[in-house]
């Protein structure tokens, strides 16, 4: 998990947000 755990809460969803979109963005294009 995070080791930052919920001191950063809004990193933490931005991190994942931009994850999943980049793996959205590889599976359309793959």
């Amino acid at each position: 998990m995070d080791p930052l755990g919920p001191a950063k809460p809004q990193w933490s969803w931005r991190c994942c947000l931009t994850a999943l979109l980049f793996q959205l963005l590889v599976a359309v294009c793959f």
